[in-house]
């Protein structure tokens, strides 16, 4: 018997599903194919402030955001999560193209075509970019109606060695000021996937790239908000990998929030 690879049908428009509450649903056409992007936007009455692109991670979909996105639009953030191809609603290439052929780089491409849609919605303004893992998101039982049917397998493979000097990625953070926060990475406390001691590390180098000391939480300002630095971490205490969708997620909201807002 020939073996053969199908790949999961794109759903016509008419039949998805409602976006989660608080959220609209609009796609992005590409070369390639249609892409799902979520969108929650600030009400009239609130000052708006910079957009924010929210990426999920392997296995995801735009739909982890869905507790983030109005509660950072009801902030002033016009907010956006994306599905890259053969994830949530954007299109699906076949299983053999989306396992074998699918690279870090095919992913970015649709990246590019997210932050592009978004600049052109608001005069050109540049986006935060807020990232999920690398690898994937837990399998919780609630999630398994929205994930794929199957995920790239080269992607991960190029994550066994460094992808990038962090040196090189802070320089390409646009910042108003050399000491303006730039990076920001959160942790779950009781991540098993990427865990927070590997989650300090990597906040560790970028801290020495940037040539000033990791700024934990633990280090409060006198209005009991946490000091900014170029570089800060952050645990959500009882937290899994998923920290978008945890019972805790307004734990990490909250931190990523003040961290924005002494961006913006």
């Amino acid at each position: 018997m020939p073996l053969t690879f199908r790949s999961t049908p794109t759903l016509p428009l008419e039949s998805l599903p409602p976006p989660a509450t608080g959220t609209s649903r609009t796609f992005i056409e590409t070369e390639s194919g249609r892409l799902e992007l979520l969108v929650a936007l600030p009400p009239p009455d609130v000052k708006q402030k910079g957009p924010i692109l929210f990426i999920h991670g392997g296995f995801g979909s735009a739909d982890c955001y869905s507790n983030y996105l109005p509660y950072f639009a009801a902030q002033g953030y016009p907010s956006y999560s994306v599905s890259v191809r053969g994830h949530g609603h954007s299109w699906y290439p076949s299983y053999f193209r989306m396992t074998f052929l699918t690279s870090r780089h095919t992913f970015a491409t649709d990246l590019v075509a997210a932050l592009k849609y978004i600049e052109s919605q608001h005069n050109g303004q540049l986006c935060a970019l807020v990232g999920h893992s690398a690898g994937g998101v837990e399998q919780v039982k609630i999630f398994e109606s929205k994930m794929p049917n199957y995920e790239s397998l080269r992607w991960p493979t190029t994550q066994m060695r460094p992808i990038a000097r962090c040196k090189d990625v802070l320089r390409q953070i646009i910042s108003p000021s050399l000491h303006k926060p730039k990076v920001l990475v959160v942790a779950g406390e009781h991540d098993q996937l990427m865990g927070v001691t590997l989650m300090r590390w990597m906040a560790q180098q970028y801290s020495s790239a940037a040539g000033t000391p990791l700024l934990l939480d633990s280090a409060k300002k006198d209005d009991d908000k946490p000091k900014q630095n170029v570089v800060n971490f952050h645990v959500v205490a009882k937290s899994g990998h998923n920290v978008m969708k945890d019972l805790y997620w307004e734990d990490g909201a909250r931190r990523l929030l003040e961290f924005l807002d002494a961006i913006d």
